[in-house]
């Protein structure tokens, strides 16, 4: 296990220090400095000497199964570079309480071309894969992994393990909770994208662009109120609709 340490300021050295040396890799950056999400992660996969690789984040948790399913669909897929599961939606206590759907991997292509935005947690992948498509591209602040997928969908196929593997935490201080950063940085994510295919922007990223400023006029108090005194039946259909995206869904009280 390679753990990159992005410059922390609490107790980790100590935690460092109780760990198997032939088993753990301790790596910080230059100086010990703080780099952000994409040196880090890039750092870690340069680093890494396995065939197979897998990003795991600071505040989320693989499930038991999650090494073992996603090796077995990873060979069995011998031309994949890149395996996605689904993942379980958590709380800020780590409480599951949503799930994702399996993603219509069939009917939309592809990971660029679905609409959804469906996550690929656990995503495992080839370090050849990886070093071949060139990796994390450092600069981007946001949409780190989805530039890092487009990227190994051009030198691979997609494998999909049907179990969830992963406990993604859900809490205010998330970098998934600033949707405004989020959208930007994956907008250009996918536009890079679009330009290296040679597919031009008008496919997918103004398909992006379009459902982010409808998204923003929405949240506009002023904009809403008007909209629902206008069109009452607007209020009825918003009570509706689920508080999770369309590619999840929430949990019954027996799985949880």
């Amino acid at each position: 296990m390679v753990i990159v340490d992005d410059g922390s300021t609490d107790d980790s050295e100590q935690i460092y220090a109780t760990l198997s040396t032939d088993k753990f890799r301790v790596l910080h950056h230059e100086g010990k400095a703080h780099c952000g999400v994409a040196p880090t992660k890039h750092l870690a996969a340069q680093q890494a000497k396995g065939l197979l690789c897998g990003f795991l984040d600071p505040d989320d948790a693989l499930l038991p199964n999650a090494l073992c399913d996603t090796v077995a669909t990873m060979l069995a897929n011998p031309h994949a570079s890149i395996v996605a599961s689904r993942c379980l939606m958590c709380n800020e206590h780590l409480v599951p309480v949503a799930q994702c759907r399996t993603p219509q991997l069939s009917t939309t292509g592809g990971y660029l071309e679905n609409r959804e935005y469906f996550p690929l947690n656990f995503a495992l992948f080839r370090k050849k894969s990886y070093d071949q498509c060139g990796g994390i591209d450092t600069v981007l602040q946001a949409a780190i992994d989805s530039d890092m997928y487009f990227r190994l969908e051009e030198v691979g196929a997609i494998a999909y393990c049907e179990s969830p593997t992963y406990l993604y935490r859900i809490h205010n201080k998330s970098i998934t909770a600033a949707w405004d950063k989020g959208f930007y940085w994956n907008l250009i994510a996918r536009h890079n994208a679009c330009m290296r295919r040679g597919y031009g922007i008008e496919p997918y990223t103004l398909l992006d662009l379009r459902q982010y400023v409808s998204a923003m006029q929405w949240r506009n108090k002023a904009y809403r109120i008007g909209k629902l005194l206008r069109h009452p039946s607007l209020w009825l259909q918003q009570k509706r609709q689920s508080k999770w995206p369309s590619w999840a869904e929430p949990l019954s009280p027996s799985t949880t």
